[in-house]
């Protein structure tokens, strides 16, 4: 019999994280497994609740306001994890995995905690104050998980040099849906027609929400760059907070020169219908990565993609000559303008072989076996323990 597994997460918006697990969810659920699942949010709602509560997952919402005090809910996460009795507790994100650790001791029988860690920490003052608690309050609570999920290999080493146990090190990362191949041309006129754009024009896409991380003004510097050289080049922005809307992005869009080829569509739930419409995708990140969901996304789509060299997107990517110094628009927009200037057979080409090499290292079957193996094994171990101190 499976284990059940109560999941808690900071909120179900359109984040990596959760996207991730999403998609774990949807995996389980076509195995008849999402009865075994619970999950928590700190936050009410998200976009992601829906989805979630359609496959028959259990959902407890704890109401948080934006600004997460983890300790003022202790106790109504304490209640949930009480009522759900988990054989497991995963935790996502720094916020839950301290959460979870501390809720675990009020619960009988002590279920293990497994931490879920997604970004990367090239220096803690990349992060807010409170962020930066959090992180080391993990280094506090080493001894608490079971184990340490990293999506990526460069986070799991910076987070053990900050003092995370490496004897807890367990790499799993994001996993992406390839079984299908996308209609790239469906989803090109798709974009076409909402834009009002003539068939010449070459879409540059990034998806991201609007944070600092993003580092939006190396994009707009890098499009800048692109637009002088490729006259029919456009910008296409999709992720919570990209609004023309925005004082500071709309700053950026006039600053760069060329307005009218930068197209804001803000936070969307059909990404993954939009996605394979681009001609080249970009991630133009500073910092915090860990694995990143839209670059792999995008090359799951067949879309050739162009990120900067933060966590582990040279691994993602394959080709170093796609990859840009964070920071460096000059050496961002090389690394597009190669690709829109090739022809569209070349870009089909390259189209293909991303998606073909996401498909041979990051499907999402393969990934949700892992994450089944792994809570079956912790959970099991765990089961044995108790039952040596009976």
């Amino acid at each position: 019999m499976s284990p059940r597994v109560v999941h808690v997460i900071s909120n179900l918006g359109t984040g990596g994280a959760e996207n991730m697990l999403l998609r774990l969810l949807e995996a389980e659920s076509a195995g008849g497994r999402a009865g075994g699942h619970a999950v928590v949010s700190f936050m009410s709602g998200g976009a992601l609740f829906g989805r979630i509560r359609d496959l028959g997952v259990e959902l407890f919402e704890l109401g948080a306001a934006r600004s997460l005090k983890t300790a003022l809910l202790l106790p109504d996460l304490i209640k949930v994890l009480r009522a759900t009795r988990p054989d497991l507790i995963q935790a996502w994100m720094y916020h839950a995995n301290i959460a979870a650790s501390a809720g675990r001791v009020f619960v009988g029988g002590r279920p293990p905690v497994l931490w879920n860690i997604r970004q990367s920490v090239q220096a803690l003052s990349n992060n807010s104050m409170r962020t930066r608690a959090v992180i080391l309050a993990g280094t506090a609570l080493r001894a608490s998980p079971a184990g340490i999920i990293y999506n990526s290999e460069v986070s799991a080493g910076q987070h053990e040099r900050l003092g995370y146990p490496r004897s807890k090190r367990i790499i799993v990362e994001n996993g992406f849906e390839v079984s299908v191949a996308p209609d790239r041309e469906a989803a090109r006129a798709l974009l076409m027609r909402a834009l009002g754009l003539g068939d010449d024009a070459l879409l540059v896409g990034r998806v991201a929400r609007k944070a600092g991380q993003k580092d939006d003004p190396t994009l707009f510097a890098a499009f800048r760059r692109v637009a002088d050289r490729v006259p029919n080049a456009h910008l296409l922005l999709i992720g919570r907070g990209m609004r023309a809307e925005d004082a500071d992005l709309a700053d950026l869009a006039a600053q760069c020169g060329h307005r009218d080829r930068v197209h804001f569509l803000g936070e969307r739930l059909d990404v993954a219908r939009l996605t394979p419409g681009f001609d080249a995708a970009v991630s133009s990140s500073a910092h915090s990565e860990g694995f990143s969901n839209v670059v792999a996304e995008a090359m799951a789509a067949g879309v050739p993609t162009v990120a900067t060299d933060v966590g582990d997107a040279p691994r993602i990517v394959g080709d170093p000559h796609r990859i840009a110094p964070p920071r460096d628009p000059e050496a961002l927009s090389a690394a597009l303008v190669r690709i829109l200037q090739a022809p569209p057979e070349a870009r089909r080409a390259l189209g293909a072989r991303d998606r073909q090499w996401i498909a041979d290292r990051f499907d999402m079957r393969a990934i949700a076996v892992r994450y089944r193996a792994l809570w079956d094994e912790t959970a099991g171990q765990t089961h044995i323990q108790n039952n040596k101190t009976l």
